[in-house]
């Protein structure tokens, strides 16, 4: 959380808060794939635990300073969800579990190269999309 409440204070959630609040303006599909990415990229340029929080909390912050409706709240969580449980798949860095498992394994004399994770984002896109799609209609029936 001491991580969080720095990036707090150097503008981090005002940031996330603008984009969420942005993307919410698009229609659902893009809306929600927007969110999804920027929360992917965060969470795979850090651990996906500070940025679940920090995109959280700047959801908080875009209700109560963007206005977000309750469809645009319901659809930034489950964009937050998602996207930080696919965005420590896309490099290696994003997840503590990947760090320990390469070392445990390299400390076991097997060396897992780059060539091997290269295509660990190939299966994901596919039922991304899928989620995304059923989400986004789910989201669309709870606003009417």
């Amino acid at each position: 959380m001491t991580y969080v409440q720095g990036l707090k204070h150097a503008g981090a959630i005002d940031l996330f808060a603008y984009l969420f609040a942005k993307a919410s303006t698009l229609p659902s599909l893009f809306a929600v794939l927007v969110q999804n990415l920027i929360v992917a990229f965060g969470a795979s340029v850090m651990n996906n635990w500070p940025m679940t929080i920090l995109g959280l909390t700047s959801i908080k912050h875009a209700t109560v300073y963007y206005g977000l409706d309750s469809g645009a709240f319901t659809g930034s969580v489950f964009a937050n969800i998602i996207g930080n449980n696919l965005g420590p798949h896309f490099f290696p860095l994003g997840a503590l579990a990947i760090l320990m498992w390469l070392g445990t394994m390299k400390r076991k004399g097997l060396t897992i190269g780059w060539n091997f994770r290269q295509y660990r984002p190939t299966p994901i896109p596919p039922p991304f999309f899928l989620i995304l799609k059923t989400r986004t209609r789910e989201t669309q029936k709870c606003t009417q």
